[in-house]
């Protein structure tokens, strides 16, 4: 009996470690002005805008509806930073995204951030 106790005893701390984990991986981010400015710079200077548009779909979606599928925490911002860099599909349809292996992680965030402010 004790024994059993024990080990519900772990399991519920494990669960509890685990799961205030998930919660601050998926903090709401403030984004900065700086990573509005950045982002938006960084966009124009790279191919997003040969697929994606600000107000209608493209090859890839809009930016505002890419937007209104996501919360701003980190979670997600470094998930589709790494699609911004590995490419893929699956999430839009059949299109398959270009991947952008020279870009950095912190770049890919940045973009990220900046199209995460343009949900409505």
């Amino acid at each position: 009996m004790f024994r059993g106790l024990l080990v519900g005893l772990f399991f519920i701390i494990f669960l509890s470690c685990n799961s205030s984990k998930k919660i601050a991986d998926n903090k709401v981010v403030v984004i900065s002005e700086e990573d509005k400015h950045n982002g938006l710079a960084l966009i124009a200077k790279n191919d997003c805008y040969a697929c994606h548009s600000m107000d209608k779909e493209l090859v890839g979606p809009s930016f505002p509806k890419i937007a209104g599928k996501y919360d701003v925490t980190q979670n997600n911002i470094g998930t589709l930073a790494k699609k911004i860099i590995s490419g893929g599909n699956g999430v839009w349809g059949k299109i398959f995204m270009t991947p952008h292996p020279s870009m950095s992680q912190a770049d890919a965030e940045v973009i990220v951030k900046y199209i995460l402010l343009l949900k409505k």
